[in-house]
């Protein structure tokens, strides 16, 4: 995770919300004070251009069928791309939606800055304490936003085999 190229700027909290100087998240732009100047649709109508294909996809109206149709992953083969810069805004742009709802699942378990980003805390249990005890389940770890359609299930705890954990078959169930 991280953000990349022309992404890069400060990030700063204010009153419990995400917010990138420069460069705002989804959720800030379509929470904008539309009458001032430093607000722009711009970010926003790109991820909604980004998100209607995901979502006909998902509704089953797209090219072709696909298992696990309702999973969206954002993926980069370098560090520093905008996976999470892109995930985060792109989470946020489908939550906005009446009638979506999601689950941002904080897979990076190197970095788990998107867990951060979003107010979770480093203490927190999450995808990690799932895979490693069959005890622990979703419902254990998820976490309730202020937005009401946004649940959020953070990196988890440090683990020696993270790695593995991630490609065995509790990944799976």
């Amino acid at each position: 995770g991280g953000r990349g190229g022309r992404h890069r700027s400060k990030l700063g909290r204010r009153k419990n919300k995400i917010f990138f100087f420069k460069q705002k998240t989804a959720y800030e732009i379509y929470q904008c004070d539309w009458s001032s100047d430093v607000c722009s649709s711009d970010l926003a109508e790109e991820y909604r251009t980004i998100k209607r294909p995901l979502l006909m996809n998902i509704a089953g109206k797209g090219a072709a069928k696909v298992d696990n149709i309702n999973v969206i992953m954002v993926t980069s083969a370098l560090q520093g791309e905008g996976k999470t810069f892109s995930s985060i805004n792109l989470a946020l742009s489908i939550a906005m939606e009446l009638d979506k709802t999601v689950l941002f699942i904080d897979a990076d378990i190197s970095n788990s800055s998107g867990g951060r980003l979003l107010g979770v805390g480093g203490d927190q249990p999450g995808l990690i304490d799932i895979l490693e005890n069959e005890g622990t389940g979703i419902g254990d770890v998820m976490l309730n936003t202020n937005l009401p359609n946004l649940r959020i299930i953070p990196a988890g705890h440090v683990h020696d085999n993270a790695n593995e954990l991630l490609a065995s078959e509790s990944m799976h169930r």
